[in-house]
C-alpha cells in the first residue's frame, strides 16, 4: 500500500519536533568536523567554529594571555599562537594602539602629560579642563 503526499522520515523524532532541514544538517556536519588548536590555552583543541570563536572570551584563554603578560583585548581575537601574540603585543606597544594619545601601559591624559586641578581638587587632562572652562562649569 502506497500513500501519495506523505513524507516518511527516517530520523527518530519526538512528536513536537520538526524534521531538520537539509541545510541545517549539512552545515552542522561540515563545521562540527573541523578542529581548531589554541597554543595559548595549552594546546587545547576546540571542535567546531562556534566553540572556537567563543573560547576567546573564556577564562582559560584569558589566563593564558595573562601568563604571557599580555592583556586579553579585541586586538588578539583570532590569535592562537604564542609567537604571534607576542609579536602583535610588541607592535601594539610601539604604536600605542590600546590607548591612543597616551602611553600603552599606563598614564592618562594627553601625550604631553599636562594635568590640571580645579577648585574641588579634581585632576583632569588639559583638554578636559579647557572644555569645562569654555562651558563655564568650573
Amino acid at each position: 500500500m502506497h500513500v501519495i503526499g506523505v513524507r516518511v522520515w527516517r530520523l527518530v523524532l519526538l512528536p513536537s519536533t520538526r524534521a531538520p532541514s537539509f541545510t541545517h544538517i549539512y552545515t552542522h556536519a561540515r563545521f562540527a568536523r573541523r578542529y581548531y588548536h589554541c597554543e595559548i590555552c595549552g594546546d587545547e583543541t576546540y571542535r567546531g567554529q562556534r566553540d572556537y570563536e567563543k573560547h576567546f572570551g573564556e577564562n582559560k584563554h584569558s589566563y593564558g594571555m595573562k601568563c604571557l603578560g599580555i592583556p586579553n583585548s579585541k586586538h588578539f581575537h583570532g590569535i592562537t599562537k604564542v609567537d604571534d601574540a607576542r609579536a602583535l603585543w610588541k607592535k601594539i606597544q610601539g604604536e600605542d594602539l590600546l590607548h591612543p594619545g597616551s602611553a600603552a601601559v599606563g598614564g592618562g591624559g594627553d601625550s604631553s602629560g599636562e594635568q590640571f586641578e580645579d577648585r574641588d581638587g579634581n585632576v583632569m587632562s588639559k583638554e578636559a579642563y579647557e572644555g569645562l572652562a569654555r562651558q563655564g562649569l568650573l
